[in-house]
């Protein structure tokens, strides 16, 4: 009986420190862009919310799309819920 208990307590603990990930989108004005090895980070300003925007040649293949400051866009993707703001893994860009 301990062990079952020990063994729920354990799959709860993980649940709970596990970060929120899931299929995302986010429409908003680009604020800042930071370049990276084989893409950059587009800071977009959603509705006072902070998304920093992955985009990368690699998740994006054909589709990549190279975004400006002050661009208004939406992106799709992997959302990680980092706590004090939401990253995005990009996969899909409309603008």
């Amino acid at each position: 009986m301990s062990r079952i208990i020990l063994l729920l307590s354990t799959i709860l603990l993980a649940v709970a420190c596990s970060t929120n990930k899931g299929s995302f989108s986010a429409a908003g004005v680009v604020e800042s862009i930071e370049q990276g090895k084989d893409g950059y980070t587009a800071y977009i300003n959603s509705g006072g919310k902070k998304i920093a925007a992955v985009i990368s040649r690699v998740n994006m293949g054909e589709n990549y799309v190279k975004l400006e400051v002050g661009e208004t866009a939406k992106v799709y993707g992997e959302k990680i819920d980092l706590g004090d703001h939401i990253s995005v893994k990009v996969t899909k860009i409309k603008h």
